[in-house]
């Protein structure tokens, strides 16, 4: 179907150069309905060799081109949703990097997203035609207390603040308003306005969101009827770049709904560089009611549409447009696997999240006012980038360096950075905590090696382990064990 060899492309029994342009120009003839747009630095770059037998998608052929050219270049499909119920209406979402399970057996009340620093989520929702429409919106932690406030504003009009519940018996598909979800009725948006709903924390101490429904209400029904409108959007809260459920995605109702097929539109808190997303988007939300493939709940693709692929400079290109993209909402197609390859310029970009529980280590502080616990953990912290500098010399990069962040409420230490960097980390605590990692991941060493490992990085960076007895005082208070955290921390990928 499509052969290069030795830098030409054969086609229709003609050679010709292998550049990208002439093999882009080949795809357009294979597939007559697609759009495929070349960033123009790129019409030059030349494929040594490739050879696809058969192919149905566009995209496993670019993904093959891809690797055939060295990774020199990313595409993506510039069209996160299709069919007939394509809306204008989008989102944003501010400040949710975080992601996290409350345990729920519904895939979109399962998850939810939440704030590194324990603040606010605001999502802007924009582009609703001008009408009257009542907002659900889901979210809670996995413990009763794990609750979270919301309010609604649209126009410059405050529709107030609602919070879901604090009582047992919260995790259920047994849907209550007040428990599980909030409920805004009769909001009324003129055209161009958008609605901010801001997320507060609740009595744990962050807040959360899982999902949102958009019902367009029949103004002269009843309450009990403005499902039946027609107008639905649904949204749910994730992490599709995690395992471990936070990618699982949901189809059918929640509170309200049509059919055990609705649709959800899926804002995900991942970058396409492997980032947590502070800040991020979702265009041309799908109604409930679209066309869905019953087997994955995911949109079928009308026969004959076209699509817009994009094909731009690689991740570590200077000119690449996407280089340091903080939007979500695209549909990027790096399979599962290629990130690990050492020949993927994707890896290197590519960021993680540990958290280690300190409670343990900082109750054997002689001293535990917070000028002593800080002075801890600089010096933690010193001694992971001294030992990565050590490590890499002269090529440490800023995006090398991990990012380390204190929690002081429910003392967790969440590292982010380059799984090299959360490696170190990972050893500097396990040395002093006695324990080889955090959350899991891996295998333990044997336990001669590990307290050999402790040992040694304890003495070389003068580090206080875990069991280490300061100057004993008269007398000395028992210890008991800290209670465990009831506050999220960031799942490890």
């Amino acid at each position: 179907m499509l052969q290069i060899v030795q830098g030409a492309l054969v086609r229709n029994g003609e050679k010709s150069e292998a550049t990208l342009a002439n093999v882009v120009d080949a795809l357009r003839d294979i597939w007559a309905d697609a759009n495929i747009a070349l960033a123009p630095e790129l019409s030059n770059l030349r494929v040594p060799d490739l050879k696809l037998r058969s192919t149905r998608e566009l995209g496993e052929a670019l993904e093959a081109l891809r690797v055939a050219s060295g990774y020199k270049f990313q595409w993506r499909k510039a069209l996160p949703n299709t069919g007939s119920s394509l809306t204008s209406v989008g989102l944003t979402v501010a400040n949710a990097p975080g992601a996290w399970s409350n345990g729920s057996s519904d895939p979109m009340f399962a998850t939810y997203l939440y704030p590194f620093d324990g603040g606010n989520i605001t999502v802007n929702v924009t582009n609703l035609p001008a009408a009257t429409y009542d907002f659900y919106i889901y979210g809670h932690e996995a413990t009763d207390a794990g609750n979270s406030t919301y309010e609604l504003a649209a126009g410059g009009q405050s529709y107030g603040s609602l919070t879901t519940g604090t009582a047992p018996g919260w995790n259920t598909t047994v849907w209550q308003e007040g428990v599980q979800y909030v409920r805004f009725t009769n909001v009324t948006v003129t055209a161009g306005q958008p609605v901010t709903i801001t997320v507060l924390p609740g009595e744990g101490g962050y807040a959360v969101i899982s999902g949102l429904q958009i019902a367009r209400v029949a103004t002269s029904a009843p309450v009990a009827a403005r499902e039946a409108a027609g107008y639905l959007i649904d949204v749910q809260f994730c992490a599709l770049a995690n395992e471990g459920g936070l990618n699982a995605r949901k189809r059918g109702v929640a509170a309200i709904g049509q059919t055990t097929n609705d649709f959800w539109n899926a804002y995900s808190r991942d970058g396409t560089d492997g980032s947590f997303l502070i800040f991020g988007a979702l265009a041309k939300l799908k109604l409930a009611c679209g066309t869905v493939a019953p087997a994955t709940g995911l949109p079928k693709q009308p026969a004959g549409e076209s699509s817009l692929y994009v094909l731009a400079p690689g991740i570590d290109s200077q000119s690449n447009p996407f280089r340091r993209a903080r939007i979500a909402g695209h549909n990027t197609l790096d399979q599962p696997g290629q990130i690990d390859s050492q020949a993927n310029p994707l890896r290197r970009a590519r960021r993680i999240a540990e958290v280690f529980n300190m409670s343990g280590y900082l109750d054997h502080l002689p001293q535990k006012d917070s000028n002593e616990v800080n002075r801890t953990l600089e010096e933690i912290k010193a001694t992971v980038l001294e030992i990565l500098d050590s490590l890499k010399g002269s090529n440490v990069s800023d995006n090398d360096r991990p990012q380390f962040q204190f929690h002081p409420g429910t003392r967790l230490l969440v590292v982010t950075g380059p799984p090299d960097a959360i490696e170190i980390a990972r050893k500097v605590v396990g040395a002093l905590t006695g324990s080889p990692g955090s959350f899991g991941g891996g295998s333990s060493p044997e336990p001669d090696a590990t307290s050999a490992a402790q040992e040694a990085v304890v003495r070389r960076y003068g580090l206080r382990p875990l069991g280490a007895r300061p100057p004993a005082p008269a007398q000395p208070a028992p210890l008991n064990p800290p209670p465990a955290p009831a506050s999220p921390a960031e799942q490890p990928r």
